[in-house]
C-alpha cells in the first residue's frame, strides 16, 4: 500500500477527523478562546502563534497547511485576517465549509488540496503555518515537494512556521517498542502516544528550508511537558498520576531547553 498517495491520505485523515469530532464539535471550535481543545498535541502552539499573528499586518492571508478541523483558521479570522485551510481529507473540507456557510461567516476559505501539489497562484499567501505534518510522511520526495510550494506560494518575505516531533525525547524509543507489540494490543492504544512516523531536529529542518530559498528566523522546542512522553497515562492504576507529575517535571526542562523536548519548530521567511 502506497502510504504517500491521496487517496491513502484521504481516507486516513476523515477518519481520524471523523473521530476527534465525537469529543468537540466544530462550533465549539469556532467559538473557542483557545483554538486548541480538539488537540491536546497543539496546546502550547497557542503563544507562538499568537506572537506570529501580531507581527503582520491586519487583512493578511494567512493559511493553515494541513488544517484539520480548522480551529487555527477559526483563530485566524477571528483575529482579523483572510484565513484560508487546506487539508486533503475531502470530507472534513466538506464539512468544514458546510459549517462556515450554515453561520454565515466571512473571511474564511477551506480548500481540498494536497501540499505537494497547491491549485494557487504564486506569491499568494503572507504567512503558513504547519502543524505536525511533515513526519507523517515517510519519503523525502513529499517533504521536499511541500517545502518547495510553501516558498512558491508564499510572496517574498512571507513567514513560515512548522513544528514536527523532536527525536530528542522519549517517544523516538516507545515508538519502536509500539511497533512490534502484538497487533492487537496496538489496536487498544493510540499509535501517536507512542511517537509519530518520523522525526526531526530544528536543524535538520532548517537545512531543508534553506535549500528551498528559505532565510531561518528562529528554531526550538514548543514546550508541552511530553519530553518523556505520553504512554506513560496508559500504564494501569498508576499511569494518568505519574504522567500528570512527570508532565510538569518534563515542561521545566523544556522550556529552558533548545534541543531537549517532544515539539520542536522552526519559523523561516521566504528568501526570494
Amino acid at each position: 500500500m502506497d502510504t504517500s498517495s491521496p487517496k491513502f491520505l484521504d481516507k486516513k485523515w476523515n477518519l481520524h477527523w471523523e473521530v476527534l469530532c465525537k469529543k468537540v464539535s466544530l462550533n465549539q471550535l469556532y467559538y473557542a478562546a483557545n483554538p486548541t481543545s480538539a488537540d491536546e498535541w497543539l496546546v502550547s502552539h497557542y503563544p507562538f502563534v499568537c506572537r506570529i499573528l501580531e507581527k503582520l499586518p491586519s487583512k493578511s492571508r494567512v493559511v493553515d497547511a494541513g488544517c484539520g478541523l480548522g480551529e487555527w483558521v477559526f483563530l485566524f479570522q477571528r483575529k482579523g485576517f483572510q484565513a484560508f485551510g487546506i487539508d486533503i481529507a475531502q470530507k472534513t473540507i466538506l464539512k468544514l465549509n458546510g459549517f462556515v456557510k450554515k453561520k454565515k461567516i466571512s473571511n474564511i476559505n477551506f480548500l481540498l488540496g494536497d501540499l505537494r501539489n497547491l491549485s494557487l497562484k504564486d506569491n499568494f499567501f503572507d504567512a503558513m503555518f504547519s502543524f505536525g505534518v511533515i513526519e507523517h510522511f515517510y519519503d523525502k520526495e513529499s517533504v521536499d515537494k511541500i517545502l518547495s510550494e510553501a516558498n512558491r506560494t508564499l510572496k517574498k518575505d512571507g513567514v513560515f512556521f512548522l513544528s514536527f516531533p523532536n527525536p530528542y525525547c522519549l517517544s523516538r524509543y516507545t515508538r519502536f517498542v509500539y511497533k512490534h507489540l502484538p497487533g492487537f494490543i496496538r489496536h487498544e492504544l493510540p499509535e501517536w502516544d507512542f511517537g509519530y512516523e518520523r522525526s526531526y531536529t530544528p536543524e535538520q529542518v532548517s537545512r531543508l528550508l534553506a535549500l528551498h530559498n528559505f532565510r531561518i528566523l528562529e528554531k526550538g522546542i514548543v514546550p508541552n511537558g511530553q519530553l518523556f512522553g505520553s504512554f506513560l497515562k496508559y500504564i494501569p492504576v498508576i499511569g494518568v498520576k505519574l504522567y500528570r507529575m512527570v508532565s510538569k517535571v518534563s515542561f521545566a526542562i523544556e522550556q529552558k531547553s533548545n534541543r531537549l523536548g517532544f515539539i520542536a519548530y522552526v519559523l523561516a521567511a521566504k528568501a526570494k
